[in-house]
């Protein structure tokens, strides 16, 4: 979910498209996924679908992400 601002996304390395707040973005489970800031001030909200959780009711997590802030 983009909150604030403008973000362009890839998904498996597939450009999807520039989304500007407020904008939901459906990335299936498993996915590799990307954002580039477009504007100043982005918030993005990752939601995961509780269907996918693991019995202690955390999301399942495949693959680490990191967050990468550029000046």
């Amino acid at each position: 979910m983009v909150v604030q601002g403008k973000v362009r996304v890839w998904r498996n390395e597939d450009m999807i498209g520039d989304f500007q707040a407020p904008a939901a973005i459906r990335i299936e489970a498993y996915a590799l996924h990307r954002f580039l800031t477009l504007t100043d001030q982005v918030t993005i909200a990752c939601l995961h679908n509780a269907d996918h959780a693991d019995p202690d009711g955390e999301p399942v997590i495949a693959e680490r992400h990191d967050l990468i802030l550029e000046d």
